[in-house]
């Protein structure tokens, strides 16, 4: 079952809706059930927690605007995440993994990560980390991560990717930053089971690696390389402005597909031009504002020109970043089409047509994902 929660919400209400969304995440999470979804709509809740433990499999979607109508981004100030969670496009002070098959997606993370497992016992296993800005992660007592497309920023007091007392650990198509004289990389290494590999990393010169087990330094990227890690990684300035690549930065277009459509402020990447960590530098042709996948709430009823017109450069921008000629832009061409002249034919309200909008962007929206 899926929730909603908005600013403009009550408590008192279902909650199933966006017009009877709830007001609070805390009433949201005595209320939902294992299994269910939450859609959290654009706001500042820095004043509450997300706090999923004890609940499984639960999604939480920070709302981007096309569900609830609302601008913005979504905030919290704390986040924890336990069993099968999924969390997506919310700005986080903190996150703290604690849980098996867990899932973190196009999350800002202004302060620091933890994956944390059980000390004494079983490691806990599986998690998933991809397009994600983080000052830094720390990983301890934990099994199977995978971190892609991810920019660690770093910070002035920890090193930027801590690891320790964990296995089979997966970085790929990401930036690392160090600050001050922190180290990029500091922990525990295993022999078998990483993987880090089409990577960019910058820091303080001399402090690349600290292995914790033999209380060693690896000083740059080639001596990392002997470790048989990261061989078409680089080490240089990746030129950021905050988190996104600059002109002139050698994250653009060295990253690979991961399989993630848009980076983690929505804008679509290029297919076969992915730059490296969660921010695309290089945005293409991006879908008029009525039909758009960030917002389209319509203002007022748009004319049958301004319709049409609309249509068209809707299909000249999927053509040009798909590459697929009519296949692709012409199949939705001819979805919308149907849809435009139902729309004109029609004497329907404000509130109907958003509806039919609804359904032509969930038709964009699947075309997007089966083409990548």
């Amino acid at each position: 079952m899926t929730h909603f929660v908005r600013i403009s919400g009550n408590d008192s209400y279902s909650g199933l809706t966006r017009t009877t969304a709830w007001a609070t995440i805390a009433h949201a999470l005595v209320t939902i059930s294992d299994g269910d979804t939450l859609i959290i709509g654009p706001g500042d809740f820095t004043t509450e927690n997300l706090n999923l433990t004890g609940l499984t499999n639960i999604r939480v979607i920070g709302d981007p605007g096309y569900r609830t109508g609302d601008t913005g981004y979504t905030r919290v100030a704390y986040c924890t995440m336990d069993n099968g969670c999924y969390v997506e496009n919310i700005d986080i002070a903190t996150l703290l993994i604690l849980g098996s098959n867990t899932h973190v997606s196009r999350c800002r993370v202004s302060d620091s990560m933890w994956i944390w497992g059980n000390e004494i016992g079983p490691h806990i296993k599986s998690c998933h980390i991809e397009t994600t800005v983080v000052d830094t992660i720390n990983i301890r007592d934990f099994r199977d991560v995978i971190l892609e497309a991810v920019s660690i920023l770093g910070s002035f007091d920890f090193p930027s990717l801590s690891i320790q007392n964990s296995e089979k650990i997966s970085l790929q198509s990401s930036i690392i930053v160090a600050k001050g004289d922190q180290y990029l990389i500091y922990g525990s290494i295993p022999d078998t089971g990483m993987n880090f590999n089409h990577n960019l990393y910058f820091g303080s010169s001399g402090k690349f690696f600290y292995n914790c087990d033999t209380s060693t330094t690896l000083s740059e990227i080639v001596d990392w390389y002997a470790t048989g890690q990261d061989s078409d990684s680089l080490q240089a300035d990746p030129i950021l402005v905050g988190a996104t690549p600059a002109s002139g930065s050698p994250a653009i277009g060295r990253g690979i597909n991961i399989g993630a459509p848009i980076d983690v402020y929505g804008v679509l990447r290029y297919p076969g031009v992915y730059d490296l960590g969660a921010v695309q530098s290089i945005a293409p042709p991006q879908l008029p504002r009525e039909i758009s996948l960030r917002r389209y709430r319509f203002e007022s009823p748009l004319t049958s020109a301004a319709w049409i017109d609309n249509l068209s450069e809707v299909q000249r921008a999927l053509v040009h970043y798909f590459g697929y000629g009519r296949d692709i832009g012409g199949a939705l061409g001819d979805q919308l089409s149907v849809m435009t002249s139902s729309i004109l034919s029609a004497s329907i309200n404000l509130e109907d047509i958003q509806k039919k909008v609804d359904n032509v962007v969930s038709a964009l929206h699947m075309l997007m994902w089966r083409a990548w």
